[in-house]
């Protein structure tokens, strides 16, 4: 990364400087607890939060470990490491024209409608909704089978 820096002699600017830095980024995140192997189901109670580095590649965010109920490993995973979507295979549980629960909440009260599923997702995927009696569009999560939740 290239850092402009101003060198000041008496208060005055002499002139600017490019200077190189090498940028290290770490984050608390869940990773794995201990090591997977291909075709294991993952579950939550697998994983643990640790400080690591964050990886270059971009888009490859870990998934949270809410998002992997019922994944199914592609390949050997290691202990420590993240888990993205290019890592499991994810079961959709939601699918394109079913009919599902939508469940909104605000605070402590929570309502409960009807809704059409517009697309396809797995737990923890946002997807286009329809709502069956007012036929309003809405951008839901998917928490389970056939329930999507909406927090205000």
């Amino acid at each position: 990364m290239g850092v402009p820096v101003e060198v000041l002699v008496d208060g005055v600017r002499y002139r600017t400087v490019w200077t190189s830095w090498r940028v290290d980024v770490w984050e608390t995140r869940p990773v794995l607890s201990r090591p997977v192997r291909a075709g294991e189901e993952l579950r939550p109670e697998l994983f643990s939060r640790a400080r690591v580095q964050v990886g270059r590649t971009v888009g490859m965010e870990p998934l949270d470990p809410s998002q992997v109920a019922g994944a199914v490993a592609k390949h050997d995973l290691a202990q420590g490491e993240g888990v993205t979507a290019m890592d499991v295979h994810r079961p959709a549980a939601v699918v394109l024209g079913a009919t599902l629960f939508l469940r909104v909440k605000k605070g402590p009260i929570e309502a409960r409608v009807s809704a059409l599923a517009l697309e396809t997702g797995a737990v923890g995927d946002r997807i286009r909704i329809k709502t069956v009696e007012a036929g309003q569009e809405l951008v839901a999560t998917v928490v389970g089978r056939d329930l999507c939740e909406i927090t205000l």
